[in-house]
């Protein structure tokens, strides 16, 4: 059964505390780069892979981001 959040006022925004076991479903530590849209009416957030995951696993249909 979903949990319900508290949305809170930030210095430049909004935020909201995500429980750790959310975060560990979609491989997500501290200081990682998320992605986040809306769709559907919907906050998406996913796992930006690193550099190195990209390059290492160039996967079909997975972008490959070299800076």
């Amino acid at each position: 059964m979903p949990r319900l959040h508290i949305i809170q006022r930030l210095d430049s925004g909004f935020g909201i505390q995500i429980p750790t076991k959310f975060l560990e479903q979609i491989g997500v530590q501290e200081s990682d780069e998320v992605e986040i849209f809306c769709q559907e009416g919907t906050i998406v957030l996913h796992k930006v892979p690193s550099q190195r995951q990209t390059l290492n696993d160039p996967s079909p249909g997975k972008e490959q981001k070299i800076e």
